[in-house]
């Protein structure tokens, strides 16, 4: 196995961004159900991620703190009970899957509407992008229509 070597400058990042993990898992309450070491757990699992993701260019705190908002969303959803109705359920033929939608668009904007369909807002995503709400709506746009021709298409 590798060994990896960092330099005293990527140490003195990663301990920021480690006790930025910190910070927000203290911010944002823990879910129901949750305890505080599980809470910090996942928050830890959002910061490999949105390291992993963030552009350089971008604003990592924005990006982060949107990021650990929407898992925790996701952690409270999943502890909800759900009602469903016969009637409610969409024929089997007309479910798509989100991966089957994004097959062939580039990362970013595949990130742009995933994000987006997790409930994000304009000026977030701006701010994550390093943009103004403007440009990011109509470049949001842009892909929904690219995605619609190429389904008109099939």
């Amino acid at each position: 196995m590798p060994v990896i070597r960092l330099t005293d400058e990527q140490r003195d990042e990663a301990g920021d961004r480690f006790d930025q993990a910190k910070r927000m898992a203290k911010r944002f309450k823990a879910p129901p159900g949750y305890s505080a070491e599980e809470w910090l757990s996942e928050v830890l699992l959002v910061l490999v991620e949105a390291v992993a993701t963030t552009n350089k260019n971008s604003n990592f705190e924005a990006h982060f703190y949107m990021r650990c908002r929407f898992r925790r969303m996701q952690l409270l959803r999943q502890r909800q009970p759900m009602a469903s109705f016969e009637w409610d359920a969409p024929a089997p033929e007309m479910r798509t899957q989100l991966s089957e939608v994004l097959d062939g668009v580039d990362a970013k904007d595949s990130d742009l509407l995933k994000l987006r369909a997790m409930g994000a807002d304009w000026h977030t995503l701006a701010t994550t992008y390093g943009c103004c709400a403007r440009t990011v709506r109509r470049w949001y746009a842009r892909v929904v229509e690219r995605l619609r021709e190429r389904e008109a298409v099939r």
